[in-house]
């Protein structure tokens, strides 16, 4: 093992155990760091922004979206989470999955708390997002319908359009039979987002994407008409 003077550098181990480990220690911890992440307190609540003290190689390594940001001749110094989740963790989950290098730690969470991380690990480009979604599908379709829709309605004080492309596409993915337990309730959460009644609660409507959603998933087509007719 290398010897050092200085205790304000660590150690590094020699054995690949002890690697894993060693990187897992070094999270939000200044020494060496040289970026910074900002998290905004949760919605509804005061509070000043988190802050992260990372390394920008551990995060080039796992996000193709930090790789490009960091090799970028205009890349600054620190990135802002503006989104105010509903979890406390869901911040501090994503950034920990760059020093622990698997998404296991998110596996004892609340579904949606999962997808609110899944939902920025896409957004970043990160390594293996397919094993977050597959735990998102899992875990709502072991819950019922209605807590689905119950949790749909009150999804991060409001729902946001990411949320429900997101978790259409998860669902759509692995299951391709309409009008099955769950389907419909997806279909009415996303005329929810994207019809009349809810126009105020989002910034602006992108009709191409539901184009784009209904073309790719023709269950969820299906779906969404059938609910259409239903709540006419």
């Amino acid at each position: 093992m290398t010897k050092t003077t200085d205790k304000n550098i660590p150690v590094i181990p020699e054995n690949s155990v002890s690697v894993v480990a060693f990187r897992e220690s070094m999270s939000n911890k200044a020494t060496m760091s040289d970026f910074t992440i900002l998290i905004a307190p949760v919605r509804g609540c005061e509070g000043e922004y988190t802050e992260y003290k990372v390394h920008k190689v551990y995060f080039s390594e796992l996000s193709a979206v930090f790789r490009r940001r960091f090799a970028s001749d205009e890349a600054t110094a620190t990135e802002v989470l503006r989104d105010r989740f509903y979890h406390w963790d869901v911040g501090k989950d994503f950034v920990r999955y760059f020093y622990a290098t698997t998404w296991d730690h998110v596996f004892i969470g609340d579904w949606s708390d999962a997808l609110a991380v899944y939902m920025l690990a896409k957004r970043y480009e990160c390594r293996d997002i397919h094993v977050v979604a597959d735990y998102v599908y899992k875990n709502t379709t072991d819950e019922p319908p209605c807590a689905i829709e119950l949790s749909c309605d009150y999804w991060y004080y409001p729902t946001s359009k990411e949320e429900v492309i997101c978790l259409v596409e998860i669902y759509y993915d692995r299951c391709t039979e309409p009008a099955t337990t769950y389907g419909p309730v997806i279909a009415r959460r996303s005329m929810g987002m994207w019809g009349k009644r809810r126009v105020a609660e989002i910034e602006k409507l992108n009709k191409r994407e539901l184009v784009r959603l209904t073309k790719q998933y023709p269950a969820f087509a299906q779906d969404l008409c059938m609910e259409y007719f239903i709540q006419r």
